[in-house]
């Protein structure tokens, strides 16, 4: 909007107080603001404008966090590569991530503004940053403890997960679109990567569930809290867990070979990819962000056959097809209904 808010037109937006009223001089008694015709009218174009800020963002969201997916997609497959212990990796991972996001958000905040902004995170983005570097950590032991295939599958059931505690914990109404979706991508990559499951859960398997939890929980969190920049939060939580791992004695020195896949994957692929799954999901809805986060369930699998050498069978392309085509009809924009179209020409209406 054009002017900020009036601390009591804050205080009844956010439900915490009574609408402001005006004197109504003819019959001396105060009546709501929002009653006046005049003022119902403007507030109708305000929020006709609203609307159109909110499918912005939604698009903006939308974009960032299908960059963010891509440049995930090879996370397992470098993972994978590496031939030093899971904590090692881990630890080189999370220690180079978190160098290299404190860089890029020095460059956007200063150094003293990015240490404000970590002291600012409150209660909410300090368990953001935990979810994060531990659901990191999970992530690093389940890739080496099992198939690509297995942990991605079990990465997938993460928007059942964010849709339960959307409900639970917050009352989140979910669309009727998402809930046809949930269940279809989440055939789709059964369908994709079905002859990785060929035994019962592990070590890997439970890590990755954990990742699936953890991943529907911060994305949660984030968007109930979207006002708090999130962005320190992982810097901060990459770092802890990093700086654990090297005083736990579990880190071993690490060759050539490793070092380079290592180096791309933590100091370049992650911290970017970081960046853009943030700010999309602040913008996104939990459940929405997680199916977008199926894309990587998809081509991370047919990446690490491509690279380590193994075929893609031909149920591993329908699945793909499956989970793209239902992912593009479920961002699609809902067409206007009848209702929508008379509210916008009463508000135009009234706006003249």
């Amino acid at each position: 909007y054009p002017h900020p808010p009036s601390p009591k037109m804050r205080a009844f937006l956010s439900g915490k107080a009574p609408a402001p009223t005006s004197g109504n001089p003819k019959e001396g008694i105060r009546v709501p603001l929002l009653a006046d015709p005049a003022v119902s009218g403007v507030m109708k174009n305000f929020a006709s404008g609203d609307e159109e800020f909110n499918q912005a963002e939604h698009r903006y969201g939308l974009l960032t966090m299908t960059l963010g997916v891509m440049l995930l997609i090879p996370d397992g497959t470098m993972t994978k590569m590496v031939h030093c212990s899971p904590l090692t990796a881990a630890a080189w991972r999370l220690g180079l991530t978190s160098l290299a996001l404190a860089l890029i958000q020095s460059a956007r905040y200063g150094p003293l503004g990015l240490l404000k902004k970590i002291v600012q995170l409150g209660p909410w983005g300090l368990l953001v940053s935990a979810i994060k570097g531990l659901s990191n950590l999970c992530f690093s032991v389940a890739v080496r403890e099992t198939t690509v295939a297995n942990v991605v599958l079990c990465t997938a059931t993460s928007p059942i997960f964010a849709a339960i505690l959307g409900r639970v914990a917050l009352g989140t109404t979910i669309r009727l679109r998402t809930w046809i979706a949930m269940p279809i991508v989440f055939l789709g990559v059964a369908v994709s990567i079905s002859s990785g499951l060929k035994r019962a859960l592990d070590l890997g398997e439970i890590m990755a569930l954990l990742v699936a939890v953890m991943g529907a929980l911060r994305r949660t969190i984030m968007r109930e809290h979207a006002h708090i920049d999130m962005q320190p939060a992982s810097t901060l939580g990459h770092g802890l867990f990093a700086v654990c791992l090297l005083l736990s004695g579990s880190v071993e020195p690490i060759g050539p070979g490793d070092f380079w896949p290592l180096f791309s994957l933590g100091f370049l692929l992650l911290p970017l990819s970081i960046t853009l799954l943030t700010v999309g999901t602040q913008r996104l809805p939990a459940t929405e962000s997680c199916l977008l986060t199926s894309l990587e369930t998809v081509f991370s699998p047919i990446m690490a056959a491509y690279c380590l050498g193994d075929e893609v069978p031909l149920h591993t392309w329908i699945g793909l097809g499956v989970v793209v085509v239902t992912l593009t009809l479920h961002s699609m924009p809902s067409a206007p209904t009848t209702a929508t179209a008379s509210t916008a020409s009463a508000s135009a209406s009234a706006s003249a």
